[in-house]
């Protein structure tokens, strides 16, 4: 293995980790007896004090890879190839055939410690993705090419807001704990688990009107098993 190889797959180790780390809060969590009132309130107390270290780590992690990639000029592992209805039929069909090849999952599924490989909606197609950031990003992109300026109606909506009045999706990422600039003038949050991703893409899917039964997931774990 030569220097580049190393540097792109420890800068895709950063980013699984993170991942990982999401899905074992949402484990912790899923296993903690919420009708005892003492194990909840320790529970709660846990999240609150994982969710604070995970902002940081998700920070820390991100100025990490960015410092690394843009001294060695290395990306890590693979780079992912979209086709969209900008592209021609031909290269749209043909990453088509290439996932098909794999085992199909749908958005009704757990994907806590599993690897996304891409995913099919509409006439949209995405191959060779690591994490589960990357489909949110991609997917994001394919929404705010799908409704244009409506798309923005996200940032003032009800349902893209947490509990705390948060907003997942707004003009700036300053308040966000992993903002992206997912079209100019819009960011993302992004620090999310796979399943929260997912849940996140049926809420956006829902939200314009689409069927979130057709949005289909390729996974990394059935192709290497191929």
């Amino acid at each position: 293995m030569n220097k580049r190889e190393r540097v792109s797959q420890i800068l895709s180790r950063l980013e699984y980790t993170g991942e990982d780390l999401l899905d074992l809060s949402d484990d912790i969590w899923l296993g903690i007896d919420h009708n005892n009132p003492d194990e909840l309130e320790e529970g709660v107390a846990f999240k609150r004090e994982y969710n604070k270290a995970m902002t940081e780590f998700a920070r820390v992690s991100e100025n990490i890879q960015r410092l690394i990639a843009d001294f060695t000029q290395v990306k890590a592992d693979d780079e992912a190839t979209p086709a969209d209805a900008d592209s021609d039929n031909i290269e749209h069909e043909r990453i088509i055939r290439e996932l098909d090849r794999t085992e199909s999952h749908t958005l009704d599924e757990d994907f806590r410690y599993k690897r996304p490989f891409g995913f099919v909606f509409k006439d949209h197609a995405v191959k060779d993705l690591r994490t589960w950031r990357a489909v949110y990003e991609h997917a994001c992109h394919m929404l705010v090419r799908l409704q244009g300026e409506a798309f923005k109606r996200v940032t003032v909506a009800d349902e893209f807001a947490t509990n705390r009045g948060n907003r997942i999706f707004a003009d700036t990422g300053e308040n966000m704990r992993l903002g992206v600039e997912i079209s100019p003038g819009l960011f993302a949050e992004m620090n999310f688990s796979a399943n929260d991703i997912r849940d996140r893409i049926k809420e956006l899917l829902t939200f314009f009107g689409y069927d979130w039964g057709l949005f289909i997931v390729y996974l990394r774990e059935d192709r290497d098993a191929d």
